[in-house]
């Protein structure tokens, strides 16, 4: 792998054909430790190797553990759109991702998924833009006249039309909810992992996408979106936002993850969804720590 590299070359000469193993190796090792409770990176970082943390995982768990403790609790990072197409240009991660913040029990979750659930399909739209030199995407408060999901915090989405691929009704969705004009957003790499919800047997897509022009000029739906809210892509890489409570659920004592953003819970698919974006992120910010410095 390294023929063509003379003795006298620069690390970085070097370090730019091992990037790419560099890389899978952290996204693997953390997605497998997908930032841990602060009791078991206590208990790693100690050498004690706690029973819900597969032996063979320790040495690797230990090593990425307080790496990955002060990392998760960085609200003051930045992070570039270099940073985010690097994130997206990674392997998916999935379910470990969706399971940290999905509520339990999730009723009507099935592992492994049957092939054949095949279910109606829906596309969402992370949208980043550029405010005051940082990045900011855009969630929403639904109304309380929306048919399903009344009041809830979500990403700009929907069901998609006959005829209609996946990436065009996220923005469509954005459009008609926002009237961001899709001419004027770039698609990032390829979507997140489809996230199937049981209630409502939907599939849902996820595509993250850039607003070229700035700050968008929001127009929102009255029908459909009670809120818009501005959200700082860094904040969701600290911690101190995660939250846990017991819930009642269509009758069932459930415990449900969620992010404190704007003073509200984001939990639910929206969580899920923005758990995989975020294990993704954070996986790029370990590898930039290992980037030499030119």
């Amino acid at each position: 792998m390294l023929e063509g590299i003379r003795p006298y070359q620069s690390f970085p000469a070097i370090h730019s054909i091992l990037r790419p193993t560099i890389s899978s190796c952290l996204l693997t090792a953390y997605s497998l430790i997908l930032r841990p409770p602060s009791s078991v990176v206590r208990r790693l970082s100690s050498g004690v190797c706690p029973p819900s943390v597969p032996p063979r995982l320790c040495l690797t768990s230990r090593a990425l553990s307080t790496t990955i403790a002060y990392q998760v609790r960085m609200p003051n990072s930045q992070l570039t759109l270099d940073d985010v197409r690097r994130a997206l240009a990674s392997p998916r991660i999935g379910r470990p991702a969706h399971e940290r913040m999905s509520p339990r029990p999730r009723p009507g979750d099935i592992f492994p998924m049957p092939e054949n659930v095949t279910g109606k399909q829906a596309a969402v739209l992370l949208l980043l833009y550029d405010h005051q030199g940082e990045l900011y995407f855009l969630l929403t408060r639904r109304t309380e006249s929306v048919a399903t999901h009344k009041g809830q915090i979500s990403l700009p989405g929907g069901s998609r039309e006959p005829g209609e691929s996946l990436q065009a009704t996220a923005l469509r969705e954005a459009q008609e909810e926002l009237n961001i004009d899709p001419a004027q957003i770039e698609i990032l790499g390829e979507p997140l992992t489809p996230l199937y919800i049981p209630v409502s047997e939907f599939w849902v897509t996820a595509f993250v996408g850039y607003y070229c022009c700035g700050e968008p000029r929001l127009n929102a739906s009255a029908a459909e979106v009670f809120q818009v809210l501005p959200t700082r892509l860094a904040d969701l890489l600290d911690d101190s936002i995660i939250g846990e409570e017991d819930w009642e659920l269509r009758g069932t004592k459930v415990r449900v993850p969620f992010f404190k953003l704007h003073g509200y819970s984001v939990w639910g698919a929206t969580a899920m969804i923005l758990s995989e974006f975020v294990a993704l992120l954070q996986a790029q910010v370990m590898v930039n720590q290992h980037e030499p410095v030119s």
